[in-house]
């Protein structure tokens, strides 16, 4: 599932892919 999935958006906008990132880089920071 995307984040625009659980958003219960049709299309992944902006925002999805900024939160997307934001945890790839906290789930980076957390295994490094």
């Amino acid at each position: 599932r995307t984040i625009a999935d659980v958003d219960g958006a049709d299309n992944i906008g902006l925002e999805h892919i900024s939160e997307a990132i934001n945890y790839r880089m906290l789930d980076r920071q957390f295994w490094s």
